[in-house]
């Protein structure tokens, strides 16, 4: 798509346009997506015994990264909707 913009409009501004707009999306659906995975570790079955607040701070961490992961490998298709809603 980066490719088609650029070469349709003969503009390099959009094509930056177009990628900042992608990466924007992306951002935000991992921001969903560490949302989800905050709310399924939030409602968690047992009773904690052997948790710690350091244990959570890790667990926080380690979700915001898989987050990311996910939303660059695995979408949802959140960001493909954003990039392709009217402007």
């Amino acid at each position: 798509m980066i490719a088609s913009v650029s070469i349709a409009t003969g503009n390099p501004d959009a094509t930056v346009a177009t990628t900042a707009a992608r990466a924007t999306a992306t951002k935000f659906e991992a921001l969903v997506m560490g949302e989800m995975l905050k709310s399924m570790r939030s409602a968690k079955l047992d009773d904690g015994a052997f948790e710690s607040d350091a244990e959570g701070h890790w667990a926080e961490m380690r979700d915001q990264q898989f987050a990311q992961i996910l939303a660059e490998r695995a979408p949802l298709g959140l960001a493909a909707h954003l990039e392709s809603a009217p402007k």
